[in-house]
């Protein structure tokens, strides 16, 4: 594939600059790094109180930011991203348009939707820039988008030129240097909490990682030793350096490992051995990995049963639970509609958005009661409701709002004369002389 890019020369002359200027014409940016936000990519190398280093790599090394990067990920890529376009009535309603294939089944030749989706928004989360980008291939004319093409989130810098206009520098060791204007790209910005630049979302909480990744590494290697603490040699002789050293290699070459563990322990020279450290139910580790579970879960905005920690977690408030869920997933949902809107969509008509509503739905008996409540309240077709659930239409009666009286239609139940149903006749004569007797016949707005 080969990708074309717009160049600015060094003999611009002044007709063509007014030119530009006229017509908005832009040229390929200059190199400027004036603007350019440097905090996200060299945080990953500052020091952490746990004296661990944060990056995007050994971020997803922890379970629970891993578990709960997939619960944000996995079902964003799995719904649907519907293209809406807005109609007379003022509703949105999906319309038909390239774009809803190219984002949701075929973005380019190598890639589906769902890896596309995928990729997009995983880079959003982890990557120190707090940015995923993806290269818009629009036609020769620029009114169509014919692909999408992903660009790993290392490679870009953002830079502004001398008239303070922002554009993106992709570091590709392969053809070098290219330079996108913003809207030449399509970007998922995560949290943006300083105005300028987002925020990555690992390093805003580079110290809690840390400890996680610290106490994992302090399990790792108290079990790699076979559960046995450290410790230190003592003797009264005096021992040549030398020595010392060959002794030391050949303690640890002989007791130290899982496999050397348990062993009998020789000790030559009168060398006594003692046992140092702090044992871990002492250090509470288990109440501290719990701690960090539902300390990933506070950053990543998640209920703690998301990424598995169902301690608190009943019956009773689990579906409630679900629904701050589907709450935490809507930002991410909205940031990635919003920018597919702006820039694949035409017009201000026109939107994207992400469906989450199999997310909401409940268990079967809950499922049921609202179809039916639905459905006899005239808020949904018999037909609306079926398509939901994946099943055929029903022709005719399927496309008509019912109310619950008698199963009526909203039109029957609207129009000025009916006939009185069996059903209706001994209602009205069961009434007696109350006044009420064929009042039930006349519809809305009729009769005293």
């Amino acid at each position: 594939m080969e990708l074309q890019t717009r160049s600015m020369s060094q003999g611009q002359t002044i007709l063509s600059r007014l030119r530009d200027a006229v017509f908005m014409r832009r040229s390929r940016p200059p190199n400027n790094t004036r603007g350019n936000s440097l905090f996200g990519r060299f945080a990953s190398f500052l020091p952490t109180s746990a004296r661990q280093e944060v990056t995007p790599y050994t971020a997803v090394m922890v379970p629970p930011l891993l578990s709960g990067i997939l619960a944000i990920v996995d079902p964003l890529s799995s719904s649907r991203w519907n293209m809406l376009v807005r109609n007379s009535d003022d509703d949105y309603e999906p319309f038909d348009t390239p774009i809803d294939y190219i984002v949701n089944d075929a973005p380019n030749p190598e890639m589906n939707g769902f890896e596309f989706k995928q990729v997009m928004l995983a880079q959003m989360l982890l990557s120190d820039e707090g940015e995923a980008y993806a290269e818009i291939v629009r036609s020769q004319d620029g009114r169509r988008v014919l692909e999408l093409w992903p660009i790993p989130s290392y490679r870009m810098e953002r830079r502004r030129d001398e008239q303070d206009r922002l554009y993106y520098r992709d570091h590709n060791l392969g053809r070098g240097p290219v330079d996108y204007w913003p809207d030449e790209l399509l970007i998922f910005r995560g949290r943006n909490l300083f105005g300028d630049c987002p925020s990555s979302l690992i390093q805003l909480a580079r110290e809690a990682i840390a400890g996680a990744l610290a106490t994992q590494e302090f399990g790792n290697r108290f079990f790699s030793n076979g559960a046995n603490l450290g410790g230190f040699l003592e003797t009264d002789q005096k021992i040549p350096a030398d020595v010392r050293a060959e002794m030391e290699a050949a303690f640890a070459a002989t007791y130290a490992g899982t496999r050397e563990a348990h062993g009998v322990m020789m000790l030559p020279h009168g060398i006594k051995f003692h046992r140092s450290g702090i044992e871990p139910d002492k250090a509470q580790m288990l109440a501290v990995q719990k701690f960090f579970v539902v300390q990933i879960a506070r950053v990543l905005r998640l209920p703690p049963h998301v990424v598995m920690e169902l301690e608190r977690s009943t019956n009773n408030n689990i579906a409630h639970q679900g629904i701050e869920y589907v709450h935490a997933l809507i930002p991410h949902a909205e940031v990635a509609a919003q920018e597919v809107s702006r820039k694949l969509l035409p017009g201000r008509r026109s939107k994207c958005r992400v469906d989450l509503d199999w997310l909401k739905e409940g268990d079967a008996q809950q499922m049921a009661e609202a179809d039916s409540r639905a459905v006899a309240s005239g808020v949904w077709t018999m037909n609306e409701r079926r398509k939901r659930h994946g099943l055929k239409r029903v022709k005719g009666v399927g496309d008509q709002h019912f109310m619950q009286s008698g199963m009526r239609t909203v039109e029957w139940i609207a129009s000025a004369k009916h006939e009185p149903t069996s059903q209706e006749q001994a209602d009205a004569s069961g009434a007696g002389g109350n006044g009420l007797a064929g009042h039930g016949n006349q519809p809305p707005g009729e009769g005293t």
